[in-house]
């Protein structure tokens, strides 16, 4: 792949399309900054919130400042960080047993995360 990334993390849910609003108003002053030639690329995964009216019109008015990647219909392949969560569900999945609490969870989740990194 190369080059560098930023990613923007959030939780899909109900909420969370009321506040695609709220990010919108942060994204594209971060992007003009980190790529203040305009070059930048945005890719978003399938999530309801990133396709609604508000949304998409609003990348329609910022391509100056970055370009939304297109996605092929049904495409989850393309995107490498679905195939790392993948990978980290599998392997979580298969460990016995299962977590008993919030903190190992997160260290399992760690170590997947660092042998993924390794390999």
């Amino acid at each position: 792949m190369g080059g560098s990334g930023t990613r923007i993390c959030g939780i899909a849910d109900n909420e969370s399309c009321e506040l695609s609003e709220h990010h919108c108003g942060s994204v594209a002053p971060y992007m003009a900054f980190v790529f203040p030639t305009g070059n930048a690329i945005f890719q978003q995964d399938k999530v309801h919130c990133h396709k609604v009216r508000f949304v998409l019109g609003w990348f329609e008015e910022h391509t100056d400042v970055f370009h939304l990647m297109s996605w092929p219909p049904n495409s989850p392949d393309l995107n490498p960080m679905e195939q790392i969560w993948d990978v980290m569900e599998r392997q979580l999945r298969a460990q016995t047993p299962p977590c008993p609490n919030i903190w190992t969870l997160r260290d399992r989740c760690l170590d997947i995360w660092t042998t993924c990194l390794q390999s």
